[in-house]
């Protein structure tokens, strides 16, 4: 483990990549779901409706299945896209 936080320090040292992208890194392999329930609460916090946080827990636990996206470093957006127009093609409403 040591290893790896020294080498991701001289990556940052070296400018290959930036203490932000070092520090989003960490979250890569986190489990999607975990993302999910954080960003549930934080609309919570922001005031928004239980029947809109419904909404968009079953959004986007909906894409996350549907894409096979278990965590942040599965996302793709060639996924996302051709889930967008295969559902599209299916009669899906733009504003779903």
């Amino acid at each position: 483990m040591l290893a790896d936080l020294e080498h991701r320090a001289e990556l940052v040292k070296a400018g290959v990549m930036t203490s932000v992208e070092d520090a989003v890194s960490e979250h890569q392999q986190t489990p999607l779901a975990e993302h999910v329930k954080a960003y549930l609460v934080k609309l919570e916090a922001d005031g928004t409706s239980q029947d809109h946080r419904g909404n968009v827990h079953r959004c986007l636990e909906r894409i996350a299945t549907e894409c096979r996206f278990s965590s942040l470093a599965d996302l793709r957006r060639e996924a996302v896209e051709r889930w967008l127009v295969r559902n599209a093609n299916a009669g899906m409403g733009a504003r779903t």
